[in-house]
């Protein structure tokens, strides 16, 4: 039998909810599951409840210390190098009728660490240079996909370094199912999750009637300008795709989004927890943006800032924004005080703005507008805390307060 932290009632719980409440699948439709090997309770969880859904299920089995080996050794010719296959199922997942659930948690955090960040920054640009049409079909919205997390023994050392290993490893199982509203606490049948999901709607209701042209973010270290379209709109929890089929794409969630004017951020901006991302981590990061542009970052290190930068310079948006989330502190992973080193959770505890690609849906009737942010990367950082305070200027010229002291304002 296969060690885990989870109980068997815990795992078929996280799989219900992850196929039934955050896709929308029908019999005979393809559920793909991309995880690392550690994952395998959780992914095989999901692959039983998907196929006694009458669902096709395949998996992508990926592995961060074959990606070292890759990055270390390859000759500059095979470096990044996609084979046809794998670029025929990464076009496959955004067919119709297709649907990807994603697992995070590392199993090896530090794989990539002692890496050489050029080559890390190669890798990445290649792997995006052969796959334009993938990214087209993003952009377009023609893709379902779900991030949900499992607690891995080394991602469990870092969120609870205090606790013997078993110990720490169930108490982030229990984290993820409390975040998830599928703990003890929350009853069996998920209305704790709807109830939630209903209440980040209603807060993406009430910001879209301000009509807000600008948001300011001001904290130690952080005052920061970012202008917002005349036709953004906001969004929450749940997405409608190209195919009109409406999916969750990250659970846990806390946040509400928009997708700013890639033109017109302004000011600087000081991270408030570190980012960790795919096996590396980026401490003390510091942003400067001139007419939306990032015109200077720092780190804490000089190999951590080459490192991000080479992940942003895939393209010319990657220096921009592409979105901009407001998170209060009734985010229950906030409330916990504690660093994850996980973007899925982290991202959740308070305000984050991401570089990169923006959304689509994040525009009146889910069109592109000529101010929304193209690009083939996306990475978010947090730059919330309840010494950073959130106030919106509507097209009117008011000012609004949207979180003051960690609290959401809007009524």
């Amino acid at each position: 039998m296969l060690k885990t932290p989870f109980t068997p009632d815990e795992l078929e719980r996280y799989a219900a909810v992850a196929i039934d409440r955050c896709l929308d699948l029908r019999p005979g439709e393809l559920l793909l599951l991309h995880h690392e090997p550690e994952h395998r309770p959780l992914a095989i969880a999901l692959a039983e409840a998907g196929y006694r859904r009458g669902l096709q299920v395949d998996d992508w089995v990926a592995d961060f210390l074959m990606q070292r080996a890759e990055i270390d050794h390859a000759s500059d010719q095979v470096l990044g190098r996609l084979t046809p296959w794998r670029r025929a199922r990464s076009m496959a997942r955004t067919e119709a009728g297709a649907a990807v659930i994603s697992i995070e948690g590392p199993s090896e955090p530090d794989a990539l660490a002692a890496s050489d960040p050029a080559r890390i920054a190669l890798h990445r640009r290649r792997l995006v240079e052969q796959l334009p049409e993938l990214f087209e079909r993003y952009d377009a919205g023609f893709d379902t996909s779900l991030i949900i997390a499992y607690p891995t023994e080394a991602w469990a050392r870092q969120a609870y370094s205090e606790l013997e290993a078993d110990a720490g490893q169930r108490a982030l199982a229990e984290d993820l199912l409390a975040f998830c509203r599928i703990g003890p606490e929350d009853g069996a049948g998920g209305e704790a999750l709807d109830r939630h999901i209903a209440m980040l709607h209603e807060r993406a209701s009430v910001v879209n009637r301000l009509h807000l042209r600008e948001l300011r973010f001001r904290g130690p270290g952080t005052d920061l300008h970012v202008e917002l379209t005349e036709d953004a709109r906001w969004g929450s929890a749940d997405e409608t795709n190209a195919y009109g089929r409406t999916y969750v794409g990250n659970l846990p969630t806390e946040e509400i989004y928009t997708s700013p004017a890639a033109s017109a951020t302004e000011g600087t901006a000081r991270c408030t927890m570190p980012l960790a991302w795919q096996g590396r981590q980026y401490e003390d990061l510091r942003f400067e943006f001139r007419g939306g542009r990032l015109v200077r970052l720092d780190a804490r290190t000089e190999d951590q800032r080459q490192a991000l930068l080479g992940l942003l310079d895939v393209d010319e948006g990657g220096r921009r924004l592409g979105e901009v989330a407001l998170v209060d502190r009734s985010s229950r992973i906030g409330q916990r005080g504690r660093l994850y080193w996980n973007t899925l959770l982290d991202e959740n505890q308070a305000c984050h703005m991401a570089l990169g690609s923006g959304f689509k849906s994040c525009r009146t009737g889910g069109q592109s507008s000529p101010d929304l942010n193209t690009s083939r990367t996306h990475i978010d950082v947090i730059i919330g805390s309840p010494e950073v305070e959130v106030t919106g200027r509507t097209v009117a010229g008011e000012n609004v307060p949207l979180i003051v002291d960690g609290d959401w304002r809007p009524t």
